[in-house]
C-alpha cells in the first residue's frame, strides 16, 4: 500500500504579509529505499581440514589458523516494514601458521672388512683371512619448515535482515547471509601426498602452497553467516552499525582430496547511506488524504 501523508508547503509570500500561508498537499512515498554501504570485517578463524584421514590429520597438526580481515561494498533495498535485502562484494586476506618437522628415514650401510693372518710353517708362510661384515646405521636428516600462509579470497554474499528492536535512533536487526568464497591467490607451504613427487615414496611431503598439484583443494566453497546488526541512525540518511557474526564454512570433502572447513567468530563495522527518497503527489484516484 502507498503511504499517504499531508505535506504543508508554504506559498510565496508577498511583501507586507504578516504570516505565511500554508496549503495541505497529500503526497505518497515509495515502498522502499535503496541503500549503499562500506564495511570492514575481522574474524578469528577456527579452521579444520577434512578428507583422507592420514593427510588431513597431518595438515591439522602442521597448520594453525589465525585470523581473517577484509573490506566489502554493499548495496541493497530496505522496505517500510523494516525488511532489508542486500548483496556484497568483499576482498579479504586470511592467515595461518605452518610448521612441519620432518626426519628422513635412516639408512643402513654394510661394510666388509678383511683381516689377514700370517703364520710360519717351517720354511713356508701361510696366509689366512677372515671376512667381517659390519652394518652401519646412518640417521636420517632432519628438516624444519616454517611459514606464514596467506590466502587472498573474494567473497560474494547476500543478506536478509529484519528489525527485532527499535528505540529512537537505535535498532537491532537479526541477519543471515549465505556466502560464496573463491580463493584468488595463496602463498606459503602445505602438505601433499608424496605419490608422484620425487623422494615422496607415498608419504606426506611439504610443497609450496601455490603448487598446481593442490589446486583442487581450493576450489570455491559455500559459507553461512548469522548474527545481529546493532544500528545507530546518525542522520536521516546515514547509519553506523556494529555487526557481530558467526560464520560456518561448508566445503564438501572427497575421498581423494582434502578440503577446508571450520568456523569463524568475529564481526564488522558498517556505514550505510540511504539514498534520498522522493515523494510524489497523490494520484486523484487514491482515497482522500487525512485532512
Amino acid at each position: 500500500m502507498a503511504i499517504t501523508t499531508p505535506l504543508a508547503r508554504p506559498t510565496p509570500q508577498q511583501p507586507g504579509d504578516q504570516a505565511p500561508n500554508a496549503t495541505v498537499v497529500p503526497y505518497v512515498l515509495t515502498r522502499s529505499d535503496v541503500w549503499i554501504g562500506i564495511q570492514g570485517d575481522w574474524a578469528d578463524v577456527n579452521g579444520r581440514w577434512s578428507g583422507p584421514s592420514a593427510l588431513s590429520e597431518e595438515l591439522n597438526a602442521a597448520e594453525t589458523w589465525r585470523d581473517r580481515a577484509g573490506l566489502s561494498l554493499w548495496v541493497g533495498r530496505a522496505w517500510r516494514s523494516g525488511l532489508s535485502l542486500g548483496i556484497g562484494f568483499a576482498l579479504e586476506q586470511q592467515r595461518s601458521r605452518f610448521f612441519r618437522r620432518t626426519i628422513e628415514p635412516a639408512t643402513t650401510q654394510t661394510v666388509i672388512d678383511t683381516t689377514w693372518v700370517t703364520s710360519s710353517q717351517g720354511p713356508q708362510t701361510l696366509y689366512t683371512w677372515d671376512i667381517v661384515e659390519t652394518a652401519i646405521v646412518e640417521p636420517g636428516s632432519e628438516q624444519l619448515y616454517s611459514a606464514t600462509n596467506t590466502y587472498r579470497r573474494m567473497r560474494l554474499a547476500t543478506e536478509v535482515a529484519y528489525p527485532v528492536f527499535e528505540h529512537r535512533r537505535w535498532s537491532i536487526h537479526a541477519r543471515v547471509s549465505p556466502e560464496l568464497v573463491m580463493t584468488l591467490s595463496r602463498t606459503g607451504n602445505t602438505l601433499a601426498q608424496g605419490d608422484g613427487v620425487e623422494g615422496g615414496g607415498g608419504r606426506a611431503v611439504v610443497v609450496p602452497l601455490d603448487d598446481r598439484s593442490v589446486d583442487e583443494r581450493f576450489s570455491p566453497f559455500w559459507g553461512l553467516s548469522a548474527g545481529v546488526d546493532i544500528r545507530f541512525r546518525i542522520h536521516e540518511h546515514i547509519s553506523l552499525s556494529a555487526v557481530p557474526a558467526y560464520n560456518r564454512i561448508f566445503a564438501a570433502s572427497a575421498a581423494d582430496r582434502v578440503r577446508p572447513g571450520g568456523s569463524e567468530l568475529g564481526g564488522a563495522l558498517r556505514i550505510r547511506y540511504h539514498l534520498a527518497g522522493k515523494e510524489r503527489p497523490m494520484p486523484a484516484t487514491l482515497p482522500e488524504a487525512i485532512p
